[in-house]
């Protein structure tokens, strides 16, 4: 029996949580984008804030639920101010904005578990529970436990995105 070719992509975006759900809403319409999520798309338990001028050029004005001109945030290990114009926005509104945009553009959406990956010339291969994915460019929006991060050895920041694959010009 032959093989079942694979679709190919210009970029894959592993997890469709806040940083891969603003991605995804950022590239519909210019690239062949597939989204790879393993839980119920773009859910997120994190509270949001910002500023309003960021979230207007965003054009997420309607989920805002607070506005103030200082906000402070305080945790055991962590403190952060804000003046000027600070907003706190729905994070489930934000994130449905998103994945409608996403779709909008012809994103696709496959629920699966990342397995691992595969660099050659032509670039990516995600290995999934639901099969094989090819792209240009696989980023991982996976969030600090990222599985490419743990086996290429990379850095170790909460705060950082991983790109593996080829330049790609969208």
């Amino acid at each position: 029996m032959p093989l079942k070719p694979i679709k190919q992509h210009d970029v894959i975006i592993l997890g469709a949580g806040p940083a891969g759900m603003a991605l995804a809403a950022e590239l519909a319409g210019h690239a062949r984008v597939l989204v790879i999520e393993r839980d119920e798309l773009a859910r997120t338990n994190a509270t949001w804030y910002s500023y309003a001028d960021r979230v207007r050029a965003h054009g997420l004005d309607d989920a805002v639920v607070f506005c103030s001109d200082h906000l402070l945030f305080r945790s055991p290990n962590f403190s952060h101010e804000m003046k000027d114009d600070c907003v706190v926005v729905d994070h489930r509104r934000v994130l449905e904005t998103w994945l409608a945009r996403a779709r909008a553009g012809g994103v696709e959406f496959v629920q699966a578990n990342f397995k691992s990956h595969r660099r050659d010339v032509a670039g990516v291969t995600a290995h999934t529970s639901a099969g094989d994915f090819q792209a240009r460019l696989i980023i991982d929006c996976t969030g600090p436990n990222s599985p490419i991060v743990a086996a290429e050895k990379l850095i170790s920041r909460k705060d950082a995105w991983v790109l593996c694959g080829a330049r790609v010009r969208i």
